[in-house]
């Protein structure tokens, strides 16, 4: 007996193979293509802080930023950017206000509106609302962006549009 007869016997295992085929012929492999380093035109789709899932950092808060590239030639495909929001560093080099800082000043250059406060670290919880503020309130602009997936800050806006 295997360990997940159970559920061998809750699915139609055909149907699933069937359903498989049907996913390949519409989206391919399902693999993604890696994009590569380069400039590209984006619109956000989606900016929240999450919590590390697992690993050093597990439970950490994480800024979670995804753009869907909107030309060529990687039309529709995503570029993330993720950030955990806590160190344990305490030295001038590195250390929580020199992390909070550079992601204040990264989500300075999204460009909101003045109907959004002025971007402030006072705790993790109000910082998450005003991520979702931000991220709804810049949600119909455009940007070039400059993608260097190996950077610290992966994603550089290099120019916004309405």
């Amino acid at each position: 007996m295997g360990k997940f007869d159970n559920f061998n016997k809750k699915v139609d295992l055909n149907q699933i193979n069937k359903q498989m085929e049907a996913a390949a012929k519409d989206n391919g492999t399902g693999d993604f293509p890696e994009i590569e380093a380069g400039n590209y035109r984006v619109k956000l789709v989606k900016m929240e802080v999450g919590a590390v899932k697992s690993g050093k950092n597990a439970g950490a808060p994480i800024l979670k930023v995804d753009f869907k590239i909107i030309d060529n030639p990687h039309k529709n495909c995503h570029l993330f950017m993720n950030k955990v929001l806590y160190t344990d560093r305490t030295d001038d080099s590195w250390n929580m206000g020199k992390l909070m800082k550079n992601v204040i000043g990264w989500l300075d250059t999204l460009e909101p509106s003045d109907d959004i406060p002025p971007i402030i670290f006072e705790d993790y919880d109000q910082f998450a609302d005003l991520i979702l503020d931000i991220a709804s309130d810049v949600s119909s602009l455009e940007y070039d962006v400059k993608y260097e997936p190996d950077a610290f800050n992966a994603i550089t806006i290099e120019e916004v549009y309405e």
